[in-house]
């Protein structure tokens, strides 16, 4: 009985071990190739890791899509050796230490799969343009891109598809389990992916900027910042633009000044306050239009005006200044205009500008002195259009997105969904105050005059966080005219001004717009003698308090600054006490966005913020400072685009 028991033991271990032995053949069998191919993920990996994507070329874009065909492949290969595999993973992962990591493969190669399929639909799509546009003339890019993206439609779509897929994944995916090496490309990755949805918005409206449907015709503003308006300054011509399929139909520049076309208007519309006050504007024309400083107002009010003027309806208003035609000339490079037997590249241009329009007045031909833009336009778009290099249509995309960025170019379109992208991409020129503090700074000159180009300014806001149920602010504008002359500050043009560069006052009807909540308690600023205004004139020198877009508070006030004199205006404020919130950790937390006005270069910025009782400010950002006496934290410099800014205190 005894060896019998022994007997079956024997039999049972050697049985268990004959299973062990053939289990490990069968894991050696099959984790071999699997370990070949995670060592094969990896080599490619590198390789698109090695890639030089600042300098990427044609070539390097085949490299690129090559690899990640091969990503594809070999991750599909793995995920189909690992899927017997994924119920049995699903089960262990409350294993101690190596259950998280379990739980993490099945959607990390879903992820990684849906990622680098989507990547070679895209990739691949990008590159039979670049072929295509290699294969034709520059002429013909317009029509190929409209044609392009229109047919594209259903690739995009299931690029899109995968990409949520992947994002679906990627919530599975705990980032700290991943590979240090593999971490931070996972999450610039899944930083993109985030945003991914408005690229494809982007993608799938398109063909409707090329008006690959019907045709379209846009309406072009032509601002000059020298005699800066709320949205960039003076409408000092109108283009209209008509496109369909890609196709120029027609582009055409007009003096807005034109007395029979631009004056004249079907029906009356009141001009809005001070414009009749101050510059005897007893209608509305569609050169000052632009006077809300939210651009998807003022587009709206300049296509009306237009219509009632020309009888012409756009769907698209694009507005630009000089600063957009300077950027373009320094990515096309000089151009040679046969009108100026002369060469105009970025460094000249806004001086030949002005020395077309000065010779065409003094040969006495007013209508003729603003066609310099009609010259010069085509040949900028021809030389844009050869651009086929990805890296210069790179820096190209970029540097039109900066200028959205900095208000020097700005769009605006009738179609909800097109105005709907810029809006989610904060493209769109609108007023924007967001959740706490607020400040916007806008200039307007009424002054018949092109002196913006000698006025300094600068803004300084102070705010009191003392009391954080009721946060006082201070706002110093300060204007310098650099310029000497002897022209007298009278309202008014006084009569023709043929020289560009003359000197006049700076005749400036300023607004502050604050956030809501936001209330005066006291104002300081030199009032303007009568002596400066026509005869019947009477204007009150007070600063005016209302509401504007988006529910803000504006100050506004006019102030005239003779030649080599400088001016200031000082308003005190009560502040609305969500200026300042408190963090979960009992933290505050005080936020402040300062909108920059479009048309100006940069706007100098000095602020100083007073810690709540009790309070000092952590880990201060980059660029703030403590004040020498430790009363007050500072940040100083110039603003080229609208900024955010955050001061996070904790108790003492």
């Amino acid at each position: 009985m005894v060896n019998h028991t022994k007997t079956t033991k024997r039999i049972l271990w050697i049985s268990i071990l004959i299973i062990l032995i053939a289990g490990m053949i069968v894991f050696y069998a099959w984790a071999s190739p699997v370990y070949a191919k995670v060592e094969k993920l990896q080599s490619l990996v590198g390789g698109v890791q090695n890639l030089n994507i600042d300098d990427v070329q044609e070539e390097d874009i085949s490299r690129i899509i090559h690899l990640t065909e091969q990503i594809n492949l070999t991750i599909e290969d793995l995920r189909n050796d690992l899927e017997p595999f994924f119920p049995l993973s699903r089960k262990l992962n409350k294993l101690p230490f190596i259950g998280k990591y379990l739980q993490i493969i099945e959607p990390g190669l879903d992820y990684a799969a849906n990622l680098s399929e989507a990547a070679a639909v895209l990739g691949n799509s990008g590159l039979s343009l670049l072929e295509e546009m290699d294969a034709e003339s520059a002429s013909n890019t317009p029509q190929i891109l409209s044609k392009f993206f229109s047919g594209e439609q259903q690739d995009f779509r299931y690029a899109e598809s995968l990409l949520k897929n992947a994002t679906d994944a990627g919530e599975q995916i705990d980032p700290q389990l991943i590979p240090e090496k593999y971490r931070e490309y996972y999450l610039i990755i899944d930083n993109y992916l985030g945003k991914s949805p408005i690229i494809f918005d982007v993608l799938k409206n398109t063909p409707q900027l090329f008006a690959s449907d019907k045709a379209a015709t846009y309406l072009i503003l032509v601002q000059n910042r020298d005699e800066l308006r709320p949205t960039g300054g003076f409408i000092t011509a109108f283009g209209l633009l008509r496109i369909k399929e890609g196709r120029i139909l027609a582009l055409k520049f007009d003096d807005s000044t034109s007395y029979v076309k631009y004056n004249y208007v079907r029906e009356l519309r009141e001009a809005p306050y001070p414009l009749p006050e101050l510059m005897f504007a007893h209608y509305l024309v569609a050169r000052d239009a632009n006077w809300s400083p939210d651009f998807p107002t003022a587009a709206k009010d300049t296509q009306e005006a237009h219509l009632l003027s020309v009888d012409t309806k756009s769907e698209a208003v694009i507005a630009f200044d000089q600063e957009l035609i300077v950027k373009l000339l320094e990515f096309s490079g000089p151009l040679y205009i046969h009108e100026l037997d002369s060469t105009v590249d970025a460094d000249n241009i806004e001086e030949k500008i002005i020395e077309f329009k000065q010779a065409a007045v003094e040969a006495d031909k007013q209508a003729d002195r603003k066609d310099l833009l009609s010259f010069i336009a085509p040949q900028i778009m021809n030389n844009l259009l050869q651009a086929h290099d990805p890296k210069e249509l790179i820096d190209l995309g970029k540097s039109l997105f900066e200028l959205m960025q900095e208000g020097h170019l700005l769009l605006f379109f009738d179609n909800k969904d097109l105005q709907n992208i810029l809006s989610q991409l904060e493209l769109d020129g609108a007023i924007s105050p967001g959740d706490g503090d607020f400040v916007m700074v806008v200039d307007s000159n009424i002054g018949f005059s092109k002196v913006n180009q000698y006025i300094d300014h600068s803004l300084e806001y102070s705010v009191d966080l003392t009391d954080t149920a009721n946060p006082q602010g201070e706002i110093t504008l300060h204007y310098e005219h650099t310029q000497p002359g002897t022209d007298a500050c009278f309202q008014g043009a006084g009569g023709e001004f043929p020289d560009y560069y003359l000197s006049r006052c700076y005749w400036n009807y300023w607004r502050v717009l604050t956030g809501t909540g936001t209330t005066m308690k006291g104002e300081t600023h030199t009032h303007v003698p009568q002596g400066f205004f026509r005869h019947g004139t009477r204007w009150h020198n007070e600063v005016e308090v209302g509401t504007s877009e988006e529910g803000t508070t504006v100050f506004g006030g006019l102030t005239v600054v003779p030649q080599l004199q400088e001016e200031e205006i000082l308003i005190q404020t009560s502040l609305h006490a969500s200026v300042i919130s408190e963090n979960d950790d009992g933290s505050l937390a005080y936020s402040l966005r300062i909108q920059k006005q479009p048309g100006i270069i940069f706007l100098p910025v000095e602020i100083h913020v007073t810690a709540p009782s009790g309070f000092m400010a952590e880990d201060l950002p980059d660029g703030w400072v403590i004040s020498s006496d430790k009363t007050e934290y500072v940040w100083q410099g110039d603003i080229y685009k609208t900024m955010d800014f955050q001061l996070v205190f904790v108790e003492l």
